[in-house]
């Protein structure tokens, strides 16, 4: 998504700068507008004619900086050190820096070249820096050009980075600044593709179509192959994982549209794209073919994140074609040129279908390793996915109504304390005045009275706060503060006693894709009620986070943890969710372990203990989920040798050096139902 949001800034129509005596005429406003689609069908020519363009100018003039703004891009692009050091002397001596509004122009402009270059050359630390300068920007009297331009960079970049709040309020201001007077239909329309590209990396569908369905209304008349080719590779984006059929009309129809235009770059992504139709209907001599051409593209054009996306296609094609060290190379490559470039958008999914190819030609272990970088990275990215997101923003909306609602106590309390004091003072004086001593103990004892009903009510309003704040909003089930709180109490230095469980819902997102959120929500909400179900009151039950539950219960046995193992998949696999009018299969993949472990006593700190089960829960997901892997028995006497053996707990497997027990889920039928 980062390469389309990237293309659409390099492509986006700008609109005009701020009224000056010298400022850009609409007639030369509206040629740089229709050059901008130049850009990457002839980027040479359209930079030496807009540098004579800028000749004929007056020197230091709004108009001839107006026209630098957009060489700024083309220049990028080219990537040539002659232009480029011409543009930057230019902009670095320009006349009139002494006015805060011309610097900050130039100072835009220069950051324009700065962070393409940055953008295209993949070096996406860099490319932070240099966008930090929109950082609490005063745009007034700035380029419009420019500023859309940046901005545009910079919701790619947040896109990149998983930073979905932040790309959506840069998108957004695009929108704006494309929507002012006199804008263009085209930079309406790339404005309209920059956002639903946004929506759909942050998994927002409905407001993606929406978006999507704009931009093709206003390009129904517009036979441009680049606008045709942007439009499509957006549209088959938002529906990759909702409408394989849709997708793959669109990935045709803009690998058409890009050999019209001749450009490579377009070409290459078009390819990667077409390929992985090709890859997902297991057609793998055909992905080859394609991705081959496709490498051999991205590299002549050093696009680094085409040539990543390239590496990995043809990389899981070659490995199904029984070709699999030099797939496994591709595939490696391809993860390390996205890493260097500071990007982690999609790593999750592709180390997922890594895995699974992995899985494919039998190296389990393997597919264990890339199924844990899959949760790093998701883990990384979406913060345990964007509806815990969510959830935490209601959080901390009702911890701020508890707070207000304590501070609230507080202060009645206060009056109520003052309330008594006042009549503590009354009553003495009317005892120094003679007055009755039994009517001031009666009221005071109904003052005293009022204070501790006020106090045993702060008492208890405290005490729900603490267990709503230690319990998951969605599920009801305690959260990662309340058991981090049970285990510091119920265990010596943190070492956990016990049998742990981690639980992972099977294909969570898919359920998300296909039935849509609410739907999910609903799986939780019931997977949570199954597991209490199946559960004794006293067994500590955590919604861990995202679609991962974790169970601690007391008991140390082995084999009562592995009794437990089948009974959880039958509880949790044994009847689909009902969600609306649709039946949604539902299965689970568990790791657990009984600690101490036999036959050496050996303990671990509980965090330890929950990471060699979430090992054990990977392996039951690579060798087909459905599944609970449990350790039985390991040769360690110690925590040390136990957590290396974890570290490579398939191969230890095999090795003998650990006893491994495995149930198998209730059987599912192959389609979900409506």
């Amino acid at each position: 998504m980062g390469l389309l949001v990237l293309g659409l800034a390099a492509c986006q129509p700008d609109g005009h700068s701020s009224a000056r005596d010298d400022a850009p005429s609409p007639e030369l406003l509206a040629r740089l507008d229709e050059m901008e689609l130049t850009i990457r069908m002839h980027p040479r020519q359209t930079d030496d004619e807009l540098r004579a363009m800028a000749a004929k100018l007056p020197p230091g003039s709004a108009a001839r900086l107006e026209v630098l703004g957009l060489r700024a891009v083309v220049v990028a692009r080219v990537d040539e050190a002659e232009r480029y050091e011409e543009l930057r002397q230019q902009l670095e001596h320009w006349p009139g820096r002494e006015d805060p509004r011309v610097a900050t122009t130039v100072r835009l402009t220069l950051a324009v070249i700065e962070a393409r270059r940055a953008a295209l050359s993949g070096q996406g630390q860099k490319l932070k820096k240099i966008l930090s300068v929109m950082d609490k920007l005063d745009e007034s009297g700035q380029p419009p050009r420019l500023l859309l331009t940046l901005y545009g960079m910079q919701g790619g970049m947040f896109t990149d980075q998983g930073e979905f709040d932040r790309a959506l309020r840069a998108a957004h201001r695009v929108l704006e600044l494309s929507d002012g007077p006199a804008a263009s239909p085209s930079r309406r329309i790339f404005a309209r593709l920059q956002l639903a590209g946004t929506y759909a990396a942050a998994e927002q569908f409905e407001q993606a179509v929406k978006a999507q369905e704009e931009a093709e209304q206003l390009a129904l008349n517009d036979k441009n192959p680049l606008l045709r080719y942007f439009i499509e590779v957006s549209r088959g984006s938002i529906f990759q994982d909702r409408d394989r059929a849709i997708t793959e009309r669109s990935s045709q129809a803009a690998l058409e549209a890009a050999r019209e235009t001749g450009l490579e770059d377009l070409i290459s992504n078009a390819l990667a794209n077409r390929a992985d139709d090709f890859l997902r209907k297991r057609e793998w001599n055909g992905a080859v073919a394609l991705t081959t051409e496709a490498v051999r593209l991205a590299q002549k054009r050093k696009d680094v994140f085409a040539e990543s996306l390239a590496r990995h296609n043809l990389g899981i094609a070659l490995m199904h074609i029984g070709q699999v060290a030099q797939g496994r190379q591709e595939v490696e490559t391809g993860f390390k040129l996205v890493t260097d470039a500071g990007s982690a958008t999609g790593l999750d999914a592709l180390y997922e279908e890594y895995g699974r190819a992995l899985q494919d030609v039998g190296l389990t272990q393997e597919a264990v390793q890339a199924y844990m970088k899959e949760r790093q990275f998701r883990r990384q990215l979406y913060r345990d996915d964007l509806r815990k997101t969510v959830l935490e923003a209601q959080e901390a909306l009702e911890a701020d109504r508890r707070s207000r609602e304590f501070e609230l106590l507080n202060r009645d309390m206060s009056l109520k304390n003052e309330q008594l004091r006042a009549s503590q003072l009354e009553f003495r004086l009317w005892l120094l005045m003679g007055g009755c001593v039994l009517a001031a103990g009666t009221l005071l004892l109904v003052a005293y009275r009022r204070v501790r009903r006020t106090n045993l009510a702060l008492q208890s309003t405290n005490e729900r706060l603490k267990v709503q704040s230690e319990r998951d909003p969605l599920t009801g089930l305690a959260n990662r503060r309340h058991f981090q709180a049970a285990i510091r109490q119920r265990e010596e230095r943190d070492l956990l006693r016990g049998s742990v469980f981690l639980i992972d819902i099977d294909h969570f997102k898919r359920i998300n894709d296909q039935y849509g959120h609410a739907a999910g929500d609903t799986v939780l909400v019931e997977v949570s009620r199954r597991l209490r179900q199946a559960l004794r009151e006293d067994d500590l039950v955590v919604r861990w986070g995202g679609e991962e539950f974790l169970i601690v219960i007391k008991s140390c046995d082995p084999i009562f943890a592995q009794h437990m193992g089948q009974r959880l998949l039958e509880a949790i696999g044994g009847q689909p969710v009902t969600h609306e009018r649709h039946t949604v299969p539902v299965t689970a993949s568990i790791g657990f372990a009984s600690l101490p472990i036999e036959p050496h006593g050996v303990s671990l700190h509980w965090e330890r203990a929950i990471d060699m089960v979430d090992t054990l829960m990977y392996m039951a997901k690579a060798h087909g989920r459905n599944k609970a892997y449990g350790l039985q028995w390991a040769e360690a006497s110690d925590g040390e040798s136990l957590l290396r053996l974890a570290e490579q707990m398939e191969a230890a497997w095999h090795d003998g050096k650990v006893r491994l027990s495995t149930q198998a889920g209730p059987a599912q039928w192959t389609e979900p139902r409506t």
